[in-house]
C-alpha cells in the first residue's frame, strides 16, 4: 500500500507541495525480474575478458579466455582455448588446446617418395619412410654395382655408430630395377653395413626422379637426403662426404 506524506509549509501560508510516492511492493519485484540476466553459466565454469558465449554451452572445468568466442557450439572435459582463438559451430573433444588466433599449424605434404610401400630386404617388412614422422632419416639412394656407393655407405655406417639414436634412421635404396631383394640383403650381409636396405620399383623410381630430378638416380654420384622430423625434405646432397660431416648434420 502506498503512503502519502504531506507536509505543511510555515507560518507563511503557502499551499502544500505533492510529496514523492514510495513505489509498491510488486513493482519492485517485476523491475527486479525485467533485469536479470537471461543466460547463466554452471558449475564452476569460468568466462574472463571479453570472451562470450552464445547459444552454446561450456561444461565441468572449462574456461574461455582473452577474446576467445565460442559460438552455438560446445566444449568438454579439460579443453582451454586462450588469446584470440575463435571455435564456430564446431567442438573440441579430449585435452585438446586451441591457442593464440586459434589454428593449429598445418604438418607438411609428404611427398610421393616418403609414402611409397617399401620392402625391408633382410627383415620382409613393409614399411614407409613417412613411418619415420618425428625422426631423423638418412636416406642414400645406391646400387650394388657401384663402387662409389661402398665407399660412401662404409661412411654412413660410420655416421651411424656415432650417432647411436633411435630417433635418427638411415635408409638405403637401390635403384637396380628388377633387383632380388634377397640379393640387396647378401651384399648388406657382406659389407657389414648396419642399414635398411630396399629395392625401388618403377613408382619408386619416378617418385625419387619427382622428387629430386635425374642426379638422385645416378649411384656413381653418392646422391643423398636428409628428412626432418617434421617430414620436410633436404635438397639432394652429391658427392662424398665423410662419416664427421654426416654426424654433425644429423645431431
Amino acid at each position: 500500500m502506498g503512503l502519502v506524506v504531506m507536509f505543511a509549509l510555515g507560518a507563511c501560508g503557502g499551499a502544500a507541495a505533492p510529496a514523492p510516492t514510495a513505489m509498491p511492493a510488486k513493482a519492485m519485484a517485476d523491475a527486479a525480474a525485467n533485469t536479470a540476466m537471461p543466460k547463466t553459466m554452471t558449475d564452476t565454469h569460468m568466462m574472463t575478458g571479453t570472451g562470450m558465449m552464445d547459444h552454446g554451452m561450456m561444461t565441468d572445468t572449462h574456461m574461455m579466455t582473452g577474446t576467445g568466442m565460442m559460438d552455438h557450439g560446445m566444449m568438454t572435459d579439460t579443453h582451454m582455448m586462450t588469446g584470440t582463438g575463435m571455435m564456430d559451430h564446431g567442438m573440441m573433444t579430449d585435452t585438446h588446446m586451441m591457442t593464440g588466433t586459434g589454428m593449429m599449424p598445418d604438418m607438411p605434404k609428404l611427398s610421393a617418395l616418403q609414402n611409397l610401400v617399401l620392402t625391408d630386404a633382410q627383415t620382409g617388412k613393409m614399411f614407409k619412410l613417412a613411418d619415420y614422422l618425428g625422426k631423423t632419416v638418412y636416406v642414400e639412394p645406391m646400387a650394388t654395382w657401384c663402387p662409389n656407393c661402398r665407399a660412401q655407405l662404409a661412411q654412413v655406417t660410420s655416421a651411424k655408430k656415432q650417432v647411436a639414436s633411435d630417433n635418427v634412421k638411415f635408409v638405403a635404396l637401390s635403384v637396380e630395377v628388377g633387383l632380388d631383394p634377397a640379393k640387396l640383403a647378401q651384399y648388406a650381409k657382406d659389407t657389414g653395413y648396419d642399414l635398411q636396405f630396399a629395392v625401388l620399383n618403377a613408382d619408386g623410381l619416378k617418385a625419387l626422379n619427382d622428387a629430386f630430378g635425374q642426379s638422385a638416380l645416378n649411384p656413381p654420384s653418392t646422391p643423398h637426403f636428409i628428412i626432418k622430423p617434421d617430414g620436410t625434405m633436404s635438397a639432394l646432397v652429391t658427392g662424398p662426404e665423410a662419416a664427421a660431416a654426416l654426424v654433425m648434420k644429423l645431431k
